[in-house]
């Protein structure tokens, strides 16, 4: 593990291995601070909001481009991936993270037709609003 993002009461921290210490994963890893500073932890432990959205929104927020080609859609950008369902609890998305890199790959995929069905960035903000005030993510 090169990196993780949690919450120890009101604080957020990210801890990194010296392989960790790079622009995309901290940006990686602060995109999940983010989510969580607005979703509250419970809920992201309880999957509410979904761990491949949480994971695939921080490949492309940090643009780690070990996971997807250039381009502008996501018909351009998906890399192939095995045909496997994500993980929606986070501790079940490190459990196959670990054995399964590709699945980076796959949720980032899975967000970019996502958010070009859900209204692109609004959308993913009105996702994250919503799941804040109790709401269901919109699949």
């Amino acid at each position: 593990m090169r990196a993780f993002a949690y919450r120890v009461g009101s604080l957020s921290m990210i801890r990194l291995s010296p392989r960790g210490q790079s622009e995309t994963i901290i940006a990686h890893e602060l995109s999940h601070v983010q989510v969580r500073e607005k979703i509250g932890t419970i809920d992201q432990l309880l999957g509410y909001f979904p761990a491949w959205f949480d994971e695939g929104l921080a490949v492309l927020v940090s643009d780690d481009r070990r996971y997807f080609n250039p381009g502008e859609t996501a018909a351009e950008r998906c890399l192939p991936t095995p045909d496997a369902e994500l993980p929606s609890n986070p501790i079940s998305w490190n459990v196959m993270a670990g054995k399964a890199p590709w699945i980076y790959a796959k949720a980032a995929c899975r967000v970019m037709h996502w958010m070009e069905a859900n209204g692109g960035k609004e959308g993913v903000l009105a996702a994250i609003a919503n799941v804040s005030a109790g709401k269901r993510f919109p699949e």
